[in-house]
Protein backbone atom coordinates (compact mmCIF):
# COMPACT_ATOMS: atom_id res chain seq x y z
CA UNK A 1 0.00 0.00 0.00
CA UNK A 2 1.05 3.16 -0.92
CA UNK A 3 1.90 6.53 1.87
CA UNK A 4 -1.52 8.04 2.56
CA UNK A 5 0.16 11.22 2.59
CA UNK A 6 1.57 10.80 -0.67
CA UNK A 7 -1.90 9.76 -2.29
CA UNK A 8 -2.82 12.80 -0.79
CA UNK A 9 -0.07 14.98 -2.27
CA UNK A 10 -0.56 13.99 -5.62
CA UNK A 11 -4.59 14.18 -5.12
CA UNK A 12 -4.05 17.65 -4.08
CA UNK A 13 -1.75 18.04 -7.36
CA UNK A 14 -4.18 16.57 -9.67
CA UNK A 15 -6.91 18.76 -7.62
CA UNK A 16 -4.94 21.75 -8.35
CA UNK A 17 -4.22 21.08 -12.29
CA UNK A 18 -8.42 20.40 -12.26
CA UNK A 19 -8.57 23.81 -10.70
CA UNK A 20 -6.61 25.61 -13.21
CA UNK A 21 -8.81 24.39 -16.25
CA UNK A 22 -12.11 25.09 -14.69
CA UNK A 23 -13.36 28.63 -16.12
CA UNK A 24 -15.88 31.15 -14.87
CA UNK A 25 -19.37 30.24 -16.20
CA UNK A 26 -20.01 32.34 -19.08
CA UNK A 27 -23.72 33.99 -19.08
CA UNK A 28 -25.49 34.34 -22.37
CA UNK A 29 -25.23 38.25 -23.45
CA UNK A 30 -29.05 39.96 -22.47
CA UNK A 31 -31.45 39.86 -25.31
CA UNK A 32 -31.48 43.07 -27.32
CA UNK A 33 -33.91 45.49 -26.76
CA UNK A 34 -33.81 46.88 -29.98
CA UNK A 35 -35.14 45.72 -32.85
CA UNK A 36 -38.25 44.27 -31.12
CA UNK A 37 -40.43 41.49 -31.68
CA UNK A 38 -42.78 41.75 -34.95
CA UNK A 39 -45.79 41.85 -32.92
CA UNK A 40 -44.50 45.05 -31.03
CA UNK A 41 -44.21 46.88 -34.59
CA UNK A 42 -47.88 46.10 -34.50
CA UNK A 43 -48.50 47.18 -31.02
CA UNK A 44 -46.72 50.40 -31.76
CA UNK A 45 -48.56 51.42 -35.57
CA UNK A 46 -51.79 51.07 -33.00
CA UNK A 47 -50.87 53.41 -30.41
CA UNK A 48 -49.88 55.90 -32.99
CA UNK A 49 -52.89 55.88 -34.55
CA UNK A 50 -54.86 55.70 -31.19
CA UNK A 51 -52.92 59.07 -30.68
CA UNK A 52 -53.65 60.49 -33.96
CA UNK A 53 -56.96 59.63 -33.89
CA UNK A 54 -57.46 61.48 -30.23
CA UNK A 55 -55.82 64.74 -31.96
CA UNK A 56 -58.22 64.66 -34.85
CA UNK A 57 -61.26 64.22 -32.52
CA UNK A 58 -60.24 66.25 -29.80
CA UNK A 59 -59.52 69.27 -32.83
CA UNK A 60 -63.15 68.81 -34.02
CA UNK A 61 -64.30 69.30 -30.91
CA UNK A 62 -62.52 72.39 -30.47
CA UNK A 63 -63.22 73.39 -33.62
CA UNK A 64 -67.39 72.25 -33.08
CA UNK A 65 -67.69 74.29 -29.88
CA UNK A 66 -66.06 77.52 -31.63
CA UNK A 67 -69.25 79.12 -31.73
CA UNK A 68 -69.85 78.81 -28.12
CA UNK A 69 -66.52 80.34 -27.08
CA UNK A 70 -66.98 83.11 -29.57
CA UNK A 71 -70.85 83.35 -28.36
CA UNK A 72 -69.34 83.13 -24.61
CA UNK A 73 -67.02 86.30 -25.19
CA UNK A 74 -69.64 88.08 -26.71
CA UNK A 75 -71.74 87.87 -23.66
CA UNK A 76 -69.13 89.26 -22.00
CA UNK A 77 -68.52 92.07 -24.29
CA UNK A 78 -71.97 92.79 -23.20
CA UNK A 79 -72.50 92.05 -19.89
CA UNK A 80 -68.88 94.08 -18.92
CA UNK A 81 -66.98 95.41 -21.86
CA UNK A 82 -67.53 98.14 -24.09
CA UNK A 83 -71.16 97.18 -25.02
CA UNK A 84 -72.29 97.10 -20.97
CA UNK A 85 -72.42 101.48 -21.51
CA UNK A 86 -75.11 100.54 -24.04
CA UNK A 87 -78.81 101.46 -23.39
CA UNK A 88 -81.20 98.86 -21.40
CA UNK A 89 -82.87 98.04 -24.40
CA UNK A 90 -79.92 97.72 -26.90
CA UNK A 91 -78.62 95.38 -24.48
CA UNK A 92 -81.51 93.37 -24.15
CA UNK A 93 -81.93 93.24 -27.88
CA UNK A 94 -78.23 92.25 -27.88
CA UNK A 95 -78.23 89.84 -25.69
CA UNK A 96 -81.57 87.98 -27.14
CA UNK A 97 -80.53 88.32 -31.01
CA UNK A 98 -76.88 86.67 -29.47
CA UNK A 99 -79.13 83.68 -27.72
CA UNK A 100 -80.93 83.35 -31.36
CA UNK A 101 -77.86 82.91 -33.06
CA UNK A 102 -76.91 80.34 -30.73
CA UNK A 103 -80.05 78.45 -31.36
CA UNK A 104 -80.22 78.85 -35.12
CA UNK A 105 -76.42 77.19 -34.80
CA UNK A 106 -78.12 73.50 -33.39
CA UNK A 107 -81.02 73.79 -35.38
CA UNK A 108 -82.55 74.23 -38.71
CA UNK A 109 -83.94 77.92 -39.41
CA UNK A 110 -87.13 76.97 -39.83
CA UNK A 111 -87.48 75.56 -36.74
CA UNK A 112 -86.03 78.42 -34.79
CA UNK A 113 -87.07 81.59 -37.03
CA UNK A 114 -90.84 81.31 -36.43
CA UNK A 115 -90.73 80.91 -32.72
CA UNK A 116 -91.38 83.49 -30.29
CA UNK A 117 -93.24 84.73 -27.11
CA UNK A 118 -93.72 81.43 -24.98
CA UNK A 119 -92.70 79.11 -27.86
CA UNK A 120 -89.13 80.76 -27.57
CA UNK A 121 -89.28 80.22 -23.92
CA UNK A 122 -90.96 76.88 -24.15
CA UNK A 123 -87.96 76.30 -26.78
CA UNK A 124 -85.18 77.75 -24.84
CA UNK A 125 -86.35 75.29 -21.43
CA UNK A 126 -86.50 71.87 -23.22
CA UNK A 127 -82.66 72.71 -24.85
CA UNK A 128 -81.63 73.64 -21.20
CA UNK A 129 -81.78 71.61 -17.88
CA UNK A 130 -82.57 74.53 -15.56
CA UNK A 131 -85.47 76.66 -17.05
CA UNK A 132 -85.88 80.24 -17.03
CA UNK A 133 -87.19 82.53 -13.86
CA UNK A 134 -90.49 83.89 -15.01
CA UNK A 135 -88.48 87.23 -14.97
CA UNK A 136 -86.33 86.40 -17.29
CA UNK A 137 -88.22 84.48 -19.35
CA UNK A 138 -90.31 87.51 -19.78
CA UNK A 139 -87.57 89.52 -20.26
CA UNK A 140 -86.27 87.40 -22.90
CA UNK A 141 -89.70 86.74 -24.35
CA UNK A 142 -90.64 90.60 -25.04
CA UNK A 143 -87.53 92.79 -23.64
CA UNK A 144 -86.28 92.68 -27.41
CA UNK A 145 -89.71 94.39 -28.92
CA UNK A 146 -90.16 96.07 -26.09
CA UNK A 147 -90.11 100.11 -26.65
CA UNK A 148 -87.42 101.97 -24.97
CA UNK A 149 -89.27 103.33 -21.83
CA UNK A 150 -90.23 99.75 -21.13
CA UNK A 151 -86.68 98.20 -21.27
CA UNK A 152 -85.29 101.37 -19.26
CA UNK A 153 -88.17 100.58 -16.43
CA UNK A 154 -86.77 96.56 -16.33
CA UNK A 155 -83.04 97.83 -16.55
CA UNK A 156 -83.51 100.22 -13.66
CA UNK A 157 -86.33 98.85 -11.19
CA UNK A 158 -85.47 94.81 -11.97
CA UNK A 159 -81.39 95.18 -12.39
CA UNK A 160 -81.61 91.67 -10.62
CA UNK A 161 -83.52 90.39 -13.14
CA UNK A 162 -81.22 92.10 -16.17
CA UNK A 163 -77.87 89.95 -14.39
CA UNK A 164 -80.32 87.15 -13.59
CA UNK A 165 -80.95 86.98 -17.78
CA UNK A 166 -77.00 86.98 -18.30
CA UNK A 167 -76.60 84.63 -16.50
CA UNK A 168 -79.22 82.38 -17.89
CA UNK A 169 -77.87 83.18 -21.19
CA UNK A 170 -74.64 81.67 -19.61
CA UNK A 171 -75.57 79.17 -18.38
CA UNK A 172 -77.54 77.97 -21.95
CA UNK A 173 -74.70 78.89 -24.22
CA UNK A 174 -72.46 76.41 -22.10
CA UNK A 175 -75.18 73.92 -22.11
CA UNK A 176 -76.39 73.95 -25.52
CA UNK A 177 -75.65 71.07 -28.04
CA UNK A 178 -76.11 71.04 -31.86
CA UNK A 179 -78.08 68.08 -33.29
CA UNK A 180 -76.47 65.94 -35.30
CA UNK A 181 -77.21 66.72 -38.57
CA UNK A 182 -77.13 63.56 -41.23
CA UNK A 183 -77.43 64.15 -44.80
CA UNK A 184 -79.06 61.45 -46.93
Amino acid sequence: MSNPATVTAANAEQVAKALRQLHDIVEPAAPAFWPPAPAWYFVGAALVLLVMLAMVWLWRRWQANAYRRQALGELADLRDGAQSLNPPNERISALASLLRRVALHGAAREQIACLSGAAWIEYLSKQSNIPPSTAVAELLARGPYANFAATVEIATNHRGDLDAAFAYVAVWIKQHRVASQRTA
